[in-house]
């Protein structure tokens, strides 16, 4: 048989046998190859002898992946190993290894939903469900769900339901049908429990005491944190006031912002006195009397940077200090129109899940809520589920939400944790709150496993050593207990630099504008409180055509550019070269592609052949 190549970590983690296996795996590790391999593992006749002599040894391993994609890319992985290891097997195991072949078709490697699905059909008397139940998705379950909507509006109108009939007036019958459409959506994302049964008093005081609570706590940390803080201290640091006033109120803000190194850490200066006073104080010296012809900005252009960065400030300052001065009384309005939403919100879910019972349908959130529900209540079908998996292998753990951990825990029993599970994840990679996506699950699971169970997959073969180190300074402080990817390859075969920021800044006289002399509206201050937000600016569309003329042009410099840049192997001798940039090596990822439109323009006229993937 061929010999597979194996780095220590993944050897590691496919040769223990007697604890389930918590694998942490960063981007770019071979953890769909560790997968498809420890999945292997779990066929071969040498290491599992009276798995493989059972009947149908796949169905007892169970593979769970988080798309329909990712699990057509394991099966395809383990058809192409089984093909190898057929063609190497020895007369005695060839039999064996065309029996798994044939069979992988119906190998249980599915999505968590497929599965719960086919556990459902097969329960579905004791699940009170119709065998030949239809899997709502996309377009048609949202259909359904909006349609549903309307049909609780409109009947509970005609009823005269003040509820509905004040929030009608009050926003509108869209925006009604709209908001509860996305309640409804996200029933389980949201705990309305907590809310139900309150009155709209009740309901303002509790939002009081967490808006001056954890609420006010986590937005002062966020701005003491924030960019716009660190570029004040980094704007002030380069400045050399000759007026007395400034020069006091920047060593005052300095005092207050800049981090100090305390104990090998680096933390920021402890609030002095109450939050609000402290607030009060920031903003207080953030302003100077106006009318003092007494100093003047060491240049227009840095007083152009804090008109801006001032706008900022200013707009976080007051948006803390208000949530100071709350009161429940500010709260009552808005808590009553919620608890009225909540009211309607009720009886628009009622309607959705008649909607879906007159079709004979269930949604993904369905398939998962009816499956723990039928393995928590039937002891005898939860005990044939779990008998039914030897191995069970487990996907984006990281992704994991709270019904689908129950579920896990079901089908493992009290082998849990002694060899019957492995799950493979990266907190660095969740999608967090999509799909009530909770990466603490993850690391919550992991501490359940023995120490040998836990184990890393760091080695990275996707990217050379100076990516890596780029992204493990960038990132090494960001998350907790980050751990390091290391180069699969030593060799640094790119030229340097590997890693180039291109700051599309406007012209200096684009950067802002000081402000009206007879304004009254406040002293003199370090930047023009009535400059804009730089995201609501009205010159954002300029500043992202900017942007993509600037990755349009770099692009262009790339394809022209005759020097060997891109690591290239010979299939034949295994050796790297490096060869041009081609089209094909270069990506733009957005954020989002409300703005695809200027990027392709920029394109287009620098003749740059793309393909969009997504958008319109």
């Amino acid at each position: 048989m061929t010999s597979v190549r194996y780095t220590d970590q993944q050897a590691k983690a496919l040769s223990i046998k007697n604890s389930s296996i918590a694998l942490s795996a960063g981007a770019g590790c071979g953890k769909t190859f560790v997968l498809t391999q420890r999945f292997l593992g779990y066929l071969d006749p040498d290491q599992h002898p009276d798995l493989s002599s059972q009947l149908d040894p796949l169905s007892q391993v169970v593979a769970i992946t988080f798309t329909d994609r990712a699990a057509r890319e394991m099966r395809d992985r383990i058809r192409r190993a089984c093909q190898q290891r057929l063609e190497h097997a020895s007369p005695e195991q060839r039999d064996y290894w065309f029996r798994i072949l044939k069979g992988l078709e119906s190998a249980r490697i599915s999505t968590i939903h497929s599965f719960a699905g086919g556990l459902l059909r097969t329960h579905a008397v004791k699940a009170g469900l119709d065998p030949q139940f239809e899997t709502l998705t996309g377009d048609i379950q949202q259909s359904i769900l909006r349609k549903s909507v309307q049909d609780v509006v409109h009947r509970e109108l005609i009823a005269n339901d003040a509820d509905v009939s004040h929030l009608v007036l009050r926003y509108s019958l869209e925006t009604l049908q709209s908001t509860l459409a996305q309640l409804v959506d996200q029933r389980l994302r949201i705990r309305f429990d907590d809310f139900l049964n309150l009155s709209h008093e009740d309901l303002a005081s509790r939002w009081l005491q967490i808006l001056k609570g954890d609420y006010f706590e986590a937005m002062l940390a966020s701005f003491r944190h924030g960019t716009e803080a660190m570029r004040l201290v980094s704007l002030l640091e380069s400045i050399d006031f000759d007026n007395e006033i400034m020069a006091e109120r920047k060593a005052s803000l300095l005092a207050m912002f800049r981090p100090r190194s305390e104990e090998g850490e680096t933390r920021l200066p402890p609030i002095v006195g109450s939050p609000q006073s402290w607030l009060d104080d920031v903003l207080g010296l953030l302003v100077l009397e106006r009318k003092s012809k007494k100093f003047s900005w060491p240049s227009d252009e840095v007083q152009a940077q804090f008109q801006k960065l001032y706008a900022k400030l200013k707009t976080q300052l007051k948006d803390l200090l208000a949530i100071t001065q709350l009161t429940q009384e500010d709260l009552l309005e808005p808590a009553r129109l919620t608890r009225m939403l909540l009211n309607v919100y009720q009886k628009a879910c009622v309607g959705y899940q008649e909607a879906k019972a007159l079709r004979g349908g269930l949604d993904f959130d369905d398939l998962l809520i009816e499956t723990r529900r039928l393995l928590a209540d039937h002891a005898d079908v939860r005990l044939q589920a779990s008998r039914s998996i030897r191995f069970l292998l487990l996907d984006e753990f990281q992704d994991t939400d709270p019904l689908q951990m129950d579920i896990v825990r079901f089908l493992c029993g009290d082998e849990l944790t002694s060899g019957k599970l492995f799950f493979v994840g990266d907190s660095k990679q969740s999608i967090y709150r999509f799909r009530r996506a909770d990466p603490t699950i993850f690391h919550s699971l992991r501490e359940e496993i023995p120490p040998a169970g836990r184990l890393p997959l760091s080695v990275n073969f996707r990217s050379q050593p100076e990516i890596l180190n780029f992204v493990n300074a960038f990132f090494g402080d960001l998350f907790q207990g980050y751990e390091p990817l290391i180069p699969g390859d030593s060799r640094q075969h790119s030229p340097l630099p590997t890693i180039e920021f291109l700051l599309a800044v406007p012209p200096v006289a684009e950067q802002g504008r000081q402000g009206d002399e007879d304004d009254t509206d406040s002293p003199s201050n370090f930047v023009n409180e009535n400059s804009s937000n730089d995201d609501e600016a009205p010159d954002a569309t300029a500043r992202r055509m900017r942007e993509a003329e600037w990755i349009a042009s770099r692009i262009r410099q790339l394809l022209a550019d005759e020097t060997p840049r891109v690591p290239h192997r010979n299939r034949s001798t295994g050796e790297i070269n490096l060869r041009r940039v081609e089209p094909g090596d270069i990506v733009i990822l957005f954020a989002a592609l409300s703005n695809d439109g200027l990027y392709e323009h920029a394109l287009r006229d620098a003749g740059i052949d793309y393909y969009l993937v997504g958008g319109q």
